[in-house]
């Protein structure tokens, strides 16, 4: 019998999911679920390996092009709950996990994991630097890596010193290795005592960053902002990451981030500020009719938008509509705490779900920041860190999330799916043989099959009792299938990989295909490779292309405007009628003269 029973016993693909001769495999249009695999380490690369080897909690996660994930977390030496001070997160974990192998399983289980060398820093009387709550997104040849985190007294609660790191790593495609770049950050304050360790009086914390959210931009830029310098003290400076040159300049220096900003942009303890790259730019009158190409959310809820433009004098760079705030939880809570956000096809931006107030958290919120407006839509679950994933079909996927206070409506473990142009919302069954949730420091991500894999989290307290906890989250890992990619037979792409797109070709580019017919609206489609932690990936991109079909050819157009589309690597999906997707095919968009 086979792990994924929707399409009966799938071969594996050597592109990190199920192959194309499953394609005619037609069932009743439910969803499905795979095993829970537990995450091991059982080599000898890290020192004092426990008898059984070591216990890997998976928290960040980056589709590759090749299908297969990058993925960030912990190792420690106890498989479920810690017990503290003995029994705790021990040391950081970077590996690649190969979706096929998930995919074949058929009962839960192990799965090995072999670590990469994380290339850490060591500075006297800390422990080495980690990859943990560090800023990540694919970029041209390899996944940009920034900050992360550095501790002492790691793993006894409530002593641990954490703070940020101003490095930055990328992990290179070709070789799958991690190399350290010489080009470190600097916006961030200059003297601000480490609030665990007040006796080391005021430190220079310029370039910390613990948390930072990486953002594409158009001209292929990395944006990073948000983030802490240490515990509870957060970093307002704004840097642009050049990955031509490989260096960090500051747009934004921390001291001219003025207050009511600070306030808006402000990420909360333990959690990202939402940071996307608008598909249109906003010239607000209130704002002078400067035009503002990125939109931030912090856990207060309201809306910023800022220029990315670097002459805009620091005054003049942010702008917070009169309607921007997202309709407030009860009690004065950050109305975006704990909440899932997503750019949408439509222009929207979705916040969904957070905080413990139990109507907020099953609401889904979409922002217009070109009309300055909100609509509601009721989830009907109340859901705290739920993932919010872009699916093929142009709906979005959400998934987990955890109760922590015990108040919040329905079960967390029941997937949705949202669909931005009819606001239509479907719920679907449970996972099965688990009752525990998948809340904070957990992730789901889109495979180049259709297929999602969603994997650790921490759960609420059983009868008083940590089930899970940071540093201490489930170290499984489990696919989900969606609905559709039992709704009929996919179509087929036969061409190899990689397909290169110019951006604003005039040329269509040709495709041998074959299989069912297309839909006449979303049948070919880009998406962004996926890069998830925290429950939400800023740089999701859905882009539907203009295509014709012609006997066995599909015929599509590149995107024309990099704001719509920054260059970069995607994933091609035709789509049917039916609304299944094909295999996602690996396409390098690229600019005029760039190979």
């Amino acid at each position: 019998m086979c792990g994924l029973s929707l399409a009966g016993c799938n071969a594996a693909s050597d592109d990190g999911g199920v192959s194309d001769g499953d394609e005619a495999r037609i069932t009743d249009g439910k969803d499905g679920w795979g095993p829970s695999l537990s995450l091991r380490d059982d080599t000898a690369a890290t020192p004092s390996r426990p008898s059984g080897g070591w216990y890997v909690t998976p928290i960040h996660a980056t589709l590759t092009p090749s299908g297969k994930l990058l993925v960030t977390g912990w190792g420690r030496a106890q498989p479920d709950r810690c017990v503290f001070p003995e029994g705790s997160r021990s040391h950081g974990s970077t590996f690649v996990l190969d979706p096929a192998e998930i995919a074949a399983a058929q009962s839960p289980g192990t799965m090995p994991i072999t670590p990469i060398d994380e290339q850490a820093e060591q500075t006297p009387g800390w422990t080495p630097d980690v990859l943990y709550c560090v800023g990540h997104v694919p970029t041209k040849g390899g996944v940009l890596y920034t900050g992360g985190s550095r501790y002492q007294d790691l793993g006894v609660r409530g002593h641990e010193a954490e703070v940020g790191l101003s490095s930055a790593r990328i992990f290179d495609y070709g070789s799958n290795q991690l190399r350290r770049l010489p080009s470190r950050m600097s916006g961030g304050p200059l003297a601000e005592p480490i609030k665990s360790r007040p006796q080391y009086g005021p430190v220079d914390k310029r370039g910390w960053r613990w948390y930072p959210t990486n953002t594409r931009l158009s001209d292929g830029s990395i944006l990073v902002t948000g983030g802490f310098s240490s515990l509870e003290s957060a970093n307002y400076a704004v840097e642009i990451f050049d990955p031509a040159r490989e260096s960090f300049s500051t747009l934004v220096a921390h001291d001219d981030a003025y207050p009511a900003i600070r306030e808006a942009v402000a990420p909360g303890l333990k959690d990202y500020t939402h940071t996307f790259l608008l598909p249109q730019a906003v010239s607000a009158a209130e704002g002078g009719g400067r035009a503002r190409q990125v939109a931030m959310i912090g856990w207060s809820g309201r809306v910023v938008l800022m220029s990315t433009d670097t002459s805009v004098p620091p005054s003049e760079r942010f702008m917070v509509r009169a309607h921007a705030s997202r309709p407030g939880a009860a009690g004065g809570t950050g109305a975006a705490w704990d909440s899932s956000s997503a750019l949408l096809s439509t222009g929207e931006l979705l916040v969904l779900g957070g905080t413990n107030d139990a109507a907020l958290a099953k609401r889904a919120d979409l922002y217009n920041p070109l009309t300055d407006s909100w609509a509601q839509v009721d989830m009907g679950i109340g859901r705290r860190n739920a993932a919010t994933v872009l699916l093929p079909d142009g709906t979005v996927l959400v998934m987990g999330g955890w109760d922590e206070d015990g108040n919040l409506a329905g079960d967390r473990r029941r997937p949705q799916t949202f669909d931005p142009r009819t606001k239509e919302v479907k719920t679907f069954d449970a996972w099965p043989n688990d009752s525990a949730e998948r809340g904070y420091h957990s992730f789901a991500i889109l495979l180049k099959d259709g297929s999602v894999l969603i994997g650790g989290g921490i759960s609420k307290k059983v009868n008083g009792v940590e089930a899970s906890s940071i540093g201490c989250e489930r170290n499984d890992v489990r696919i989900y299938r969606p609905a559709y990619l039992a709704k009929g037979a996919r179509p087929i792409i036969d061409a190899p990989e990689p397909i290169d797109l110019e951006l604003g070709s005039t040329t269509a580019t040709k495709l041998p295909f074959r299989g069912t017919a297309l839909g006449a609206k979303g049948g070919a489609v880009l998406l962004a490779l996926g890069s998830t932690t925290h429950s939400f990936d800023q740089n999701q991109r859905y882009f539907p292309l203009e295509y014709s079909v012609g006997g066995d050819t599909v015929s599509i157009k590149a995107p024309t405007d990099p704001v719509k589309a920054p260059d970069g690597d995607y994933l091609l999906f035709l789509v049917s009628k039916s609304g299944v997707p094909s295999m996602g095919k690996h396409v390098r968009l690229r600019r005029s003269g760039e190979r």
